[in-house]
């Protein structure tokens, strides 16, 4: 998606895939300035357009995948994944 920088699928309890995604901040701005007068007269937050990006992505993912393989949660991480020498996300620090 156009508005994600970087993702990372984990599982959690109960067998549930999340996934953590670090969005492209000025792309999600953008999209913000361009979408809000459209809803200004609903008086849209920038939570209520995050929410509806997280579903939008999410019905994206899950529409490609797998049933087995469904995200059931996006989790935004405010911060870029921590990465080895190799340049591999550290996938044991986001379990």
């Amino acid at each position: 998606h156009i508005c994600v920088t970087e993702s990372l699928v984990v599982g959690r309890k109960g067998g549930k895939l999340v996934a953590l995604v670090v969005f492209a901040k000025d792309t999600v701005q953008q999209r913000f300035e361009e979408l809000n007068p459209l809803w200004g007269h609903k008086g849209v937050s920038r939570e209520e357009m995050m929410a509806d990006l997280k579903r939008e992505i999410m019905q994206s993912v899950n529409a490609s995948v797998s049933t087995t393989s469904r995200i059931t949660e996006i989790v935004e991480e405010r911060e870029p994944f921590a990465r080895t020498g190799s340049n591999k996300i550290k996938r044991y620090l986001y379990k």
